[in-house]
């Protein structure tokens, strides 16, 4: 009995590490595709990649994203095709604890961008295009514990950015391109 429960347990991080994979494969061949205006969503019961997601695609999240969007904890965004997220951009997405952000055009968040995600504890926001945060620009992701902004020509930090963040642990401000 000892050995089932043992090698079940060796198992599942083989086939976490499986489906992670697969999910990066598939995201690859989607993303060498020539289709800038088409996007994808694909959810598992725990994450949600979104690739070429816009405006309209968070929106709609629903008519997109399967039934797991609502239970996914870790969100990664690949080639956001805008300059700037939403408001209630992560609305949709109510139990996210993780949010990726690599490789878009966003700029800017609007004010109330992260309204919703206070369940969000990590996020990474990593070759895209930002470079400003003004004050209070994660209102609503009060209980954010790891922040890190890399390869964006982030040039202008407003006095009070982070000032809603209490429970911030981690800050990385990295330029790099």
């Amino acid at each position: 009995s000892t050995k089932t429960d043992l090698g079940s347990s060796v198992r599942r991080p083989a086939m976490a590490k499986f489906y992670k994979i697969w999910i990066v494969a598939l995201a690859a061949v989607w993303l060498s595709a020539d289709s800038a205006q088409a996007f994808l969503c694909m959810c598992s019961p725990n994450s949600c990649v979104l690739i070429h997601p816009n405006t309209d695609f968070f929106a709609n999240a629903e008519s997109f994203c399967s039934a797991f969007r609502t239970e996914a904890h870790d969100i990664s965004i690949i080639k956001l095709m805008d300059t700037t997220l939403s408001s209630n951009a992560f609305q949709k997405f109510p139990n996210m604890t993780a949010l990726e952000i690599f490789q878009g055009q966003l700029e800017s968040f609007s004010s109330d961008t992260f309204s919703g995600a206070e369940k969000l504890l990590k996020l990474l926001i990593r070759g895209n295009n930002l470079s400003s945060l003004e004050d209070y620009s994660f209102k609503g992701a009060d209980n954010l514990r790891d922040l890190m902004i890399s390869s964006n020509p982030l040039n202008k930090i407003s006095e009070n950015a982070f000032a809603n963040l209490k429970n911030l642990e981690i800050l990385i401000l990295a330029h790099g391109e």
